[in-house]
């Protein structure tokens, strides 16, 4: 043998680093769509994440660890048998016999457009549609997916520490969301790190952007007395105003911050550990800074509200309809609409109201308080939206529980327009996790789902792009 392919072996040797190494691991499923997922299962991929490419192109991944790869087959993958590779720190590992076939992506009936299938249990946050038409969606495994508008998916990250609260787009077009320790913002790019505000608690409320670019955000002090309250972000992170102090039951999740004329607003609860200091009910803080009004009696249930600033808030036995200045134009009293309000407000571009009840009732009222009607729904119904135009409604109807749920459109009138039924995914009947969101020419609607998370099934659930049209 030359001297010369002796001495690279020996340097080979020394750095450790094995080529095609002989070390196997299997791809789950075998065959899958392009813009989907595949587990890669094996044990000494190594704690610190390394690459994956999928016919010879590079595979976005959502999770790492020594025995477990979760990564997308990448959109624009050859058709067909593919390699899976993966270099692992200084190792590159192929599948031995093992390949993978790659299908073109899902094709759904009805009004479903697309579904992407995320490694999560559930989406716990509203989906969120960026002014470039890109779809933001948080998984609660801890991870963020950008994808495109036709359904392929652009990048996931995991950001470290987790992520919680809602999302929220600056100016830039970056990312913000709460987790990993405070706030963060990530490149629109590909999810990188751009920023990060740290927090010793969770998050209240936020973050949301507002209409003058800012962060707004709320930390609850029920994890900590080391906190700053409600507080405002310029869009480099850099903190413009804080105060306050408030409070989150565990019963809840963070809330999107709702804007409206120069108000931004949100729901805290009083501590349960009777803390004078914190500001529980409704409270409206000002852009800019500086808590304008409150309601003490305003109750867990999120607030609405449309530009001009105003505000529908629940209390404790009334919905109203609040100024900026927090006067009230009108109030109804909810013992006639039967039974209790357990989701959101919705208040159209239109002015108009609407809520659903524990009694399956969808209500409206007008913008200057007269009770359209009150229409019985049937079933368990939730997730109310208005489309940008006003002139559609959109919930989740679902007959009883284990029987799977329906997407149905009404106008404004409450005239049910259509109806798809939710696919069965993985053998069991599943539901829109929380809330729904429309794009802004109102022509697409998104939502996440909850999936299986047994002994059974790891944690699997999926994005949904809807026809409303």
């Amino acid at each position: 043998m030359k001297p010369a392919i002796l001495l690279s072996l020996a340097l080979i040797a020394l750095s450790g680093f094995s080529v095609g190494s002989a070390h196997a691991f299997t791809v789950d499923p075998p065959q899958q769509n392009r813009s989907s997922f595949v587990r890669l299962r094996g044990p000494g991929f190594g704690a610190t994440q390394g690459k994956v490419t999928i016919g010879g192109l590079p595979a976005a991944i959502a999770h790492w660890d020594d025995s477990l790869i979760e990564c997308y087959v990448p959109e624009a993958a050859a058709l067909g048998k593919a390699v899976v590779a993966v270099k692992a720190g200084q190792r590159s590992l192929r599948p031995g016999k093992a390949r993978m076939t790659v299908l073109a992506r899902e094709a759904l009936t009805g009004r479903f457009k697309w579904r992407l299938k995320l490694p999560d249990q559930y989406v716990p946050a509203r989906p969120l549609v960026a002014p470039d038409g890109t779809i933001y969606a948080m998984g609660n495994f801890g991870h963020i997916y950008a994808v495109n508008p036709d359904g392929s998916l652009r990048w996931v990250v995991s950001p470290a520490g987790g992520v919680s609260g809602s999302l929220g787009v600056l100016p830039n077009g970056n990312l913000v969301v709460g987790g990993g320790g405070g706030v963060q913002a990530l490149s629109a790019l590909d999810g990188s790190l751009v920023w990060t505000f740290p927090l010793t608690t969770p998050l209240t409320a936020g973050p949301s952007v507002g209409p003058d670019g800012n962060v707004y955000a709320v930390d609850n002090s029920r994890w900590s007395q080391d906190v700053i309250g409600a507080f405002i972000l310029s869009p480099d992170g850099e903190l413009i105003w804080s105060g306050g102090k408030y409070y989150l039951d565990g019963a809840f999740t963070a809330q999107e911050v709702k804007f409206g004329g120069a108000n931004a607003y949100f729901w805290s609860s009083f501590s349960v550990t009777g803390d004078p200091d914190v500001l529980g009910g409704f409270n409206a803080v000002q852009l800019g800074g500086g808590l304008l009004w409150r309601v003490t009696d305003g109750v867990g249930i999120f607030p609405d509200a449309i530009p001009n600033g105003n505000v529908a808030l629940f209390r404790t036995s009334n919905i109203d309809l609040r100024a900026p200045d927090g006067s009230v134009i009108w109030s109804q009293n909810l013992n006639q609409f039967g039974g209790q309000p357990q989701h959101d407000a919705v208040l159209a571009s239109d002015g108009r109201t609407y809520f659903t009840t524990t009694a399956t009732k969808l209500n409206a009222i007008s913008p200057t308080g007269q009770v359209l009607y009150s229409k019985t729904i049937g079933g368990i119904i939730s997730s109310l939206v208005a489309r940008p135009d006003a002139n559609q409604l959109v919930l989740q109807y679902q007959p009883n529980f284990g029987i799977p749920a329906q997407i149905q459109g009404y106008d404004k009138e409450a005239n049910l327009q259509w109806s798809e039924t939710l696919p069965i995914e993985f053998g069991v009947t599943i539901v829109c996790y929380y809330q729904m969101q429309y794009n802004a020419s109102g022509d697409s609607l998104y939502f996440g789902t909850a999936g299986p998370y047994t002994a059974q099934f790891e944690a699997q659930c999926y994005l949904y792009a809807v026809d409303a049209e």
